[in-house]
C-alpha cells in the first residue's frame, strides 16, 4: 500500500528526531523571552508551561517509538506521561484566561468577586443539558467547580495507568477492559475541555485581542492528542486498519512528531512575549541642565 511505502519512507527521519529540532527550540526561546520580561507572573507562568507542552509531547511520542513491544509498562508509562501533559494544557488555559480577569477565588471576596463577573452567565449545550441546566449564572462556588473539572483529567489519567499497568502485569486485561479505560478517558478529558471552552465563550468579549490564538493552540493539542488517537482506535474497530496495537500507536506516535511543527510555530504567534515588553525611556541626567544655565 502506498500509505506503508511513505511510513517506511519518512521512519529514518522520524527516528533521528530531526523534527523535533523546531519545537525544542521554539519552546527554549519563548520561555527566555517571557523569562526576560518577566511583566505578570500569574500570568507567564502559566504561559511557560503552555508553551513546553508542544516539545514534551513531541519527545516522548519520539521516545515511544523506540520503545520495543515487549516494553508493555514502559511505554504505558510513557503514553500516561503524554497524555497528562496534553492534559495539563487545559487547565493551564483555564487559569490563564482568570488571570486575564484578574478572578483569584482565595484572594477576592464574594462581593469584589459578583463585582467582575456581573451576573455572567455560562451557557450550556446537549448533552451536558441532560444533567446541568441550559443556563448557569457563573458564582465564586461554580468558578471552583469548573476549576475541578478542568484538573480530574490529570488525576482520572494518572489512576486508570496505574490500574492498567496492574492488569497486564496480572496477565488481566482483555479487551472490553481496554474499551472500558478509553471510554473512561475520553468522557474525562471531554468534560475537560467542554468546562474551558464553556468559560472562554462567558468571556470571550473581554480577553485579549490574540485569545483566540491561544484557544486554538490548546484545540489543536486536544484534537492530536485525544481524538486523533480515538479515531485510529475506531478504525481498528472496525477493520480499516491494522489490528497489531503497537502498529497504530506507532503510526499515532509519528504524527504527533510531525504535529510538535505547526503547534510549535502556532504558540510562537499566540504567546509571544512582546505583549510584555515594558518600553522604558531613559532617563535624562539634570547636570548638564543646570550647568548650562549657569553659564
Amino acid at each position: 500500500m502506498w500509505f506503508d511505502d511513505m511510513v517506511t519512507t519518512i521512519h529514518p527521519l522520524i527516528y533521528s528526531g530531526i523534527p523535533l529540532a523546531y519545537p525544542i527550540y521554539s519552546a527554549a526561546h519563548n520561555i527566555q523571552n517571557h523569562r526576560s520580561h518577566w511583566a505578570k507572573p500569574e500570568e507567564q507562568k502559566r504561559i511557560l508551561v503552555l508553551v513546553a507542552i508542544p516539545a514534551v509531547i513531541g519527545i516522548v511520542s519520539w521516545a515511544e517509538l523506540h520503545v520495543n513491544e515487549d516494553r508493555k509498562t514502559i511505554f504505558l508509562l510513557l503514553d500516561s506521561i503524554k497524555e497528562c501533559s496534553a492534559g495539563l494544557s487545559i487547565p493551564m488555559f483555564m487559569g490563564l484566561l482568570q488571570a486575564y480577569m484578574n478572578l483569584n477565588t482565595s484572594k477576592l471576596s464574594p462581593d469584589a468577586f459578583r463585582q467582575k463577573i456581573r451576573g455572567r452567565l455560562v451557557y450550556n449545550v446537549f448533552p451536558v443539558t441532560l444533567v446541568q441546566p441550559r443556563c448557569v449564572t457563573l458564582n465564586q462556588h461554580n468558578l471552583e467547580l469548573m476549576n475541578l473539572l478542568t484538573w480530574q483529567y490529570v488525576a482520572v489519567r494518572l489512576v486508570c495507568t496505574i490500574f492498567m499497568i496492574a492488569f497486564q502485569r496480572c496477565d488481566m486485561y482483555p479487551l472490553w477492559l481496554s474499551w472500558m479505560f478509553f471510554f473512561i478517558l475520553n468522557v474525562s478529558a471531554s468534560v475537560a475541555y467542554y468546562t474551558a471552552c464553556a468559560f472562554y465563550l462567558a468571556f470571550v468579549e473581554d480577553f485579549p485581542r490574540l485569545s483566540y490564538g491561544k484557544f486554538l493552540h490548546i484545540r489543536g493539542i486536544f484534537f492530536f492528542c485525544f481524538w486523533q488517537g480515538g479515531v485510529f482506535k475506531i478504525l481498528v474497530a472496525m477493520g480499516l486498519m491494522k489490528r497489531n496495537h503497537f502498529w497504530r500507536q506507532e503510526l499515532h506516535n509519528t504524527l504527533l512528531v510531525l504535529e510538535t511543527t505547526p503547534l510549535s510555530f502556532t504558540h510562537w504567534v499566540a504567546y509571544s512575549a512582546g505583549v510584555y515588553i515594558v518600553f522604558r525611556l531613559p532617563l535624562k541626567s539634570s547636570v548638564p541642565s543646570l550647568m548650562s544655565k549657569a553659564n
